[in-house]
């Protein structure tokens, strides 16, 4: 079975983001907290703590929740270090991609396949 590019994504993070863009353009939430929120979807899914209270707020059109649960996540983030919002170039895709993953990956396989290349040319003596 062969995926097409946009396939190959996280299912559950493309249903999720595919929410958000539904509130962002019903106006239920504005830009700055599209991108807020679309930051803590990935962050929360990496993570996998609070996933389901993000992803059912959004489903639930909870804005509320989401707000709360985006400000928690850039709580955490910020003391990780990691605090960036989407570049231009990500925001335009977020905006037009199909978002439409068929796959979800586990993270040891993730690490495997990123990093399997560069281990392949390690020799053990």
């Amino acid at each position: 079975m062969y995926y097409a590019r946009t396939e190959v994504a996280d299912q559950q993070l493309c249903a999720s983001a595919r929410l958000l863009r539904e509130r962002l353009n019903s106006n239920a939430v504005d830009e700055e907290m599209a991108k807020r929120a679309l930051r803590a979807i990935v962050f929360a899914r990496k993570t996998s703590a609070g996933y389901k209270a993000l992803h059912k707020g959004l489903q639930r059109d909870e804005i509320a929740v989401i707000r709360a649960t985006v400000e928690a996540y850039e709580e955490v983030m910020a003391a990780k270090g990691k605090i960036e919002l989407p570049k231009d170039v990500e925001w335009a895709a977020f905006k037009t991609s199909p978002l439409n993953g068929k796959i979800s990956i586990s993270f040891a396989l993730q690490w495997r396949y990123q990093y399997n290349p560069a281990a392949e040319g390690v020799r053990y003596f």
